[in-house]
């Protein structure tokens, strides 16, 4: 279970680094989109890799 935690925290870590990046460049409006947009991506990277 501890492999699992790992990969969660390092998800998590890479979504709040990117994160902020976002909200600096777009307006507060746009943040929400941006945020859809790195979970869709992450979703068809672990689509991708279930095949």
């Amino acid at each position: 279970m501890d492999g699992n935690t790992e990969q969660g925290h390092s998800i998590r870590d890479d979504s709040s680094s990117v994160h902020p990046k976002l909200r600096g460049k777009r307006k507060a409006t746009d943040d929400p989109i941006g945020t859809c947009f790195i979970l869709f991506r992450l979703r068809c990277v672990f689509e991708y890799n279930s095949r």
